[in-house]
C-alpha cells in the first residue's frame, strides 16, 4: 500500500514558483525588494516547493550534462546570451531549496533559489550513469534505514524499465537534498525515455538548485524542443533567466507563459519583476496590477507595485499599496522597507527610520534593508551608526552600489 500512496502524492504540479517564504527563497521568491532597480533582483520573495517525500540516500553517481539543444522557434534569446547557450554570471549566489507547490498534474516548477554550489563542480565531474537496465552504483545502500527510499527502490527492482519509478525516487532524493542521487535517477529516466519533455524539466530543476545553471538551461531547452507547448519548462526557464540577470529573456518567457495561462497571478508578478529590473516602471505596474486583480491578497505584488510607484514619484499611490500590503501582513519586510524608502524620499526621516528598523529586524539577511536604514541614519546626522549599517549591508552584498557610495560620502573606504 505504501508505493501507491507515494505515487499519488508524487503526482504534483510542482512549482518552481516564487516562494511565499522569503527567508528561504523558493512559493518560491528571494530577498527583499527595494525601489532601487539595481537591487531588485536581490530582493525577490522566496519560492517554497511543497514536495511530498523527504527520505534520502547520500551517495550516487551524477551523469554528465545533457548537451545543449537549439531552442525551438519562437523561444526568446537574451541580449547577453542565447536561450540555448547560458552565460553564467561571474559570481553566482545559490541559496537553499525551500520546496514547491503541488497541484493535480504530475508537473513541476523549479524553486527560485538554488542549493549551495560548493558541490556543483564535484557533481559535474562524476561518471556517466549505468545503462537503463541496471540501477546506478550505490543505489539502495542506505535504504534499510530509510523506509520510504527503500520502498521506492523496491519498485525499481520490480521493474527496471519503469520511468515513473526512477522519477519517484529521484524526486525523493531531491526533497532530501541528495542532489547527486537525484540526478543519477533522473538520468536513468531520461535514458529510458529520451522523448519525455517533463523529465528534462524535472532534472533541470535539480541542476538549478545545485547552481549548475548551464546544465539547468540545457535541460529546460530540451524540454521545450521536445514539446514547445510545455508551460512548466517555459516558466522555469524564465526563473532561470531572471536568476542570471537576463531580464529581457525572462520577460519574454513569462510573457509567453501568461498567454497560455492568463489567470496565473504569480507569472504576471514575475514578468512585472523582470520589467522592473529593465527600468520599465509602467509595464511593471501593469503586470503587478494584473496579479493583484487575480489575487487581492498578493502582498508581494502590492509591495513591488509600491516600489515602482516610488520610482515614478507617485508617492500617494505608492503609500497606498505598501499600506495595503502591511494591512494583510504587518511584518512583510519588503513592504516595510519600501515604505521606509518612501519616507526617505519625502524627507520624513524619523518616520522612515522606525519602519526601516522593523524591516531589518524582520529580514536581517537582506542587504537592502540595512542600506535603507543607513540612508535614514545618515540623513538624521547619525554618522557612526550610518557607517555601521552601510558596512553591514556590504557584508551581505559587497556589490551594493548605494552602500559603497554612502561610505564614500561619509569619508570612509568601502
Amino acid at each position: 500500500m505504501l508505493v501507491p500512496l507515494i505515487l499519488v502524492l508524487v503526482g504534483g504540479y510542482l512549482l518552481f514558483k516564487g516562494s511565499k517564504e522569503v527567508g528561504q527563497s523558493l512559493r518560491e521568491g528571494s530577498g527583499i525588494l527595494t525601489p532601487r532597480p539595481a537591487e531588485l533582483d536581490k530582493s525577490l520573495p522566496p519560492v517554497k516547493p511543497k514536495l511530498p517525500r523527504k527520505e534520502a540516500q547520500s551517495e550516487a553517481e551524477t551523469p554528465a550534462a545533457q548537451p545543449a539543444a537549439a531552442p525551438p522557434p519562437g523561444l526568446p534569446a537574451d541580449d547577453n546570451a542565447s536561450a540555448g547557450q547560458p552565460a553564467l554570471p561571474q559570481s553566482a549566489s545559490p541559496a537553499p531549496d525551500d520546496g514547491q507547490t503541488v497541484s493535480g498534474e504530475q508537473k513541476k516548477r523549479a524553486p527560485i533559489q538554488s542549493v549551495e554550489n560548493d558541490k556543483a563542480e564535484q557533481a559535474a565531474s562524476q561518471p556517466e550513469p549505468a545503462s537503463p537496465a541496471t540501477p546506478p552504483a550505490g543505489a539502495g545502500r542506505a535504504d534499510q534505514d530509510q523506509p520510504e527510499i527503500a520502498a521506492l527502490t523496491r519498485a525499481i527492482e520490480d521493474d527496471h524499465q519503469s520511468v515513473q519509478a526512477w522519477k519517484n525516487r529521484a524526486e525523493a532524493h531531491r526533497i532530501a537534498k541528495n542532489m547527486r542521487a537525484s540526478i543519477a535517477d533522473y538520468d536513468m529516466a531520461v535514458a529510458l525515455d529520451p522523448q519525455a519533455a517533463l523529465t528534462f524539466n524535472d532534472r533541470g530543476i535539480v541542476y538549478f538548485q545545485m547552481g549548475q545553471y548551464e546544465r539547468a538551461r540545457n535541460d529546460l531547452n530540451w524540454a521545450l524542443t521536445l514539446d514547445p507547448g510545455e508551460k512548466l519548462a517555459l516558466f522555469n526557464r524564465g526563473l532561470l533567466h531572471f536568476e542570471l540577470g537576463q531580464y529581457a529573456a525572462a520577460e519574454s518567457d513569462f510573457g509567453a507563459f501568461v498567454k497560455q495561462e492568463p489567470e496565473d497571478g504569480e507569472a504576471w508578478r514575475r514578468r512585472g519583476q523582470s520589467r522592473f529590473s529593465l527600468g520599465n516602471w509602467d509595464g511593471a505596474i501593469d503586470d503587478y496590477t494584473k496579479a493583484i486583480a487575480i489575487d487581492a491578497n498578493d502582498t508581494e505584488a502590492l509591495a513591488f507595485r509600491c516600489g515602482a510607484q516610488i520610482n515614478l514619484e507617485k508617492y500617494d499611490r505608492a503609500e497606498a499599496d505598501c499600506r495595503a500590503a502591511l494591512k494583510i501582513d504587518d511584518g512583510l519586510a519588503l513592504a516595510l522597507n519600501n515604505l521606509a524608502w518612501l519616507h526617505y524620499k519625502r524627507a520624513e526621516h524619523r518616520e522612515g527610520l522606525a519602519l526601516a528598523e522593523k524591516a531589518v529586524k524582520a529580514a536581517p539577511e537582506d542587504a537592502n534593508y540595512w542600506d535603507t536604514r543607513a540612508h535614514l541614519l545618515e540623513a538624521l546626522g547619525e554618522r557612526d551608526l550610518a557607517i555601521s549599517d552601510y558596512r553591514a549591508a556590504l557584508k551581505r552584498n559587497p556589490k551594493l552600489k548605494e552602500s559603497i557610495a554612502g561610505l564614500k560620502r561619509l569619508g570612509e573606504e568601502p
